[in-house]
C-alpha cells in the first residue's frame, strides 16, 4: 500500500499537470482571440475601400478590361448558413448567351438561351432545366468538345467554344464562340467578381494556401455569411469556376490563386481583385519555370495591386521587398506574433 509520502507526491504531480493544461487552454483562447482581432481588422481595412467608392454596383456596369453592357445579374437571395455547416455553392448569376459573347469578346450564334452555372468537365453533373453553360477546353490529353453532342443529349443548352460548330445540329442550344475558351471563361469571371460587394481575401504563397484557407473559414465568426474556394481549385480554370460559384451575399469570400510560371498571377489577380491579401509562404515549390527566387516572388506580388491590407509572415526579406514593390503605402502586418 503507497505510503502517505507517495500518495501526497502523487497528488502534486496530478494537480501541477492540470494546471499545466489549463494554462495551456488559456494561452490557446489568447491566441485564438488575437488572431480573430487581427484578421477582423484586415476585413475593415477592405471594407472601406468600397466606403471609397471602389466597388461596382450590383446590377450592372462597365468593365474596362472586359467591355460594356448589362451584367445580367439575378438579386441575390440571402443564404442563411453558418460556416461550421456543410457547404452550399448556390449560384444566383444569371447571364443570356449573347451577354456573355460581348463581355468575352466572342461570337454568339443559335439559341439566346439563359445559363446560371457554369461547369468545364464534361462529367460533372449539369442542371436538368438547361441552364447550364459548358466551357470546352483543349488540353493536352482530352478535348472538351468532343463532348459537347453528349452533353447536348444530357440537357446542355449553353456552350463556349473555340472551333466552329454547326448551330442547326443542336436545336435550341446557344453557342459562344471565342480564340481560347479558358480565356473567355476568366473574362466572364472578372466580370461576375465586379459585382461582388462583399471582401474578397485573396491567399497565394508557395505552400499552405488551402490549410489557411480553411483554418479562416472555421475561425470566422459564428454566422459569418462566408464562401471559400473548394478545395484546391487554385489554377488558371479553378480560380474563374471558384468566382462563379459565388452568390454574391457572401459578406466574405476567401478565394486562392497558386501560380507555376511568370505571367499567370497577373491574370488571376484581374479576376480576384481582392481587398485584403494574404501571402503564406516563400518556398521552392513550383520554382522551375523561374529564373530566381527573386523573379518568382515579384510574380506572386501581383496578386495584390488592388489590396489595402496584406498580411504576411516577418523575416523574409525577399517577401517584403516585393510586396512593398508592388503595393506601396498598403499596410502589411506581421503575423508572426500571432502564432502559437
Amino acid at each position: 500500500m503507497p505510503t502517505a509520502e507517495a500518495r501526497e507526491s502523487r497528488w502534486c504531480a496530478s494537480d501541477s499537470s492540470a494546471r499545466r493544461a489549463e494554462r495551456r487552454k488559456v494561452a490557446a483562447e489568447d491566441d485564438k482571440a488575437a488572431r480573430k482581432v487581427l484578421f477582423s481588422r484586415c476585413l475593415r481595412r477592405g471594407r472601406s475601400r468600397r466606403e471609397e467608392g471602389f466597388g461596382r454596383s450590383r446590377h450592372g456596369g462597365r468593365s474596362e478590361a472586359f467591355g460594356t453592357g448589362r451584367s445580367g445579374l439575378l438579386p441575390a437571395r440571402r443564404v442563411d448558413k453558418s460556416v461550421f455547416g456543410p457547404r452550399r455553392y448556390e449560384i444566383v448569376m444569371e447571364y443570356s448567351v449573347s451577354e456573355i459573347a460581348a463581355i468575352c469578346q466572342g461570337t454568339f450564334c443559335g439559341e439566346d438561351v439563359t445559363v446560371r452555372s457554369v461547369v468545364a468537365d464534361s462529367r460533372r453533373s449539369v442542371a436538368t432545366d438547361g441552364a447550364t453553360l459548358f466551357v470546352a477546353i483543349r488540353g493536352r490529353n482530352h478535348d472538351g468538345h468532343d463532348y459537347i453532342a453528349d452533353l447536348y443529349r444530357r440537357g446542355v443548352r449553353g456552350f463556349m467554344v473555340e472551333r466552329e460548330v454547326d448551330a442547326r445540329d443542336y436545336p435550341g442550344a446557344g453557342f459562344v464562340r471565342v480564340d481560347k475558351s479558358l480565356a473567355g471563361l476568366q473574362a466572364l469571371a472578372a466580370h461576375y467578381r465586379l459585382s461582388f460587394s462583399g471582401t474578397v481575401v485573396g491567399i497565394t504563397g508557395s505552400s499552405g494556401k488551402t490549410t489557411v484557407k480553411e483554418w479562416i473559414a472555421q475561425t470566422a465568426p459564428k454566422g459569418m455569411s462566408l464562401f471559400r474556394s473548394p478545395r484546391s481549385y487554385n489554377s488558371q480554370l479553378g480560380v474563374p469556376l471558384s468566382i462563379l460559384m459565388m452568390t454574391g451575399n457572401e459578406e466574405i469570400a476567401l478565394i486562392e490563386a497558386g501560380i507555376s510560371r511568370p505571367g499567370e498571377m497577373e491574370r488571376l489577380a484581374a479576376i480576384i481583385r481582392p481587398d485584403v491579401g494574404i501571402f503564406t509562404h516563400l518556398g521552392p515549390e513550383h520554382g522551375e519555370n523561374f529564373q530566381s527566387e527573386r523573379q518568382k516572388m515579384r510574380e506572386k506580388a501581383q496578386l495584390f495591386g488592388t489590396c489595402r491590407s496584406i498580411v504576411y509572415c516577418g523575416g523574409e526579406p525577399l517577401v517584403e521587398e516585393a510586396l512593398r514593390a508592388k503595393a506601396p503605402g498598403v499596410e502589411l502586418r506581421d503575423a508572426v506574433p500571432y502564432e502559437c
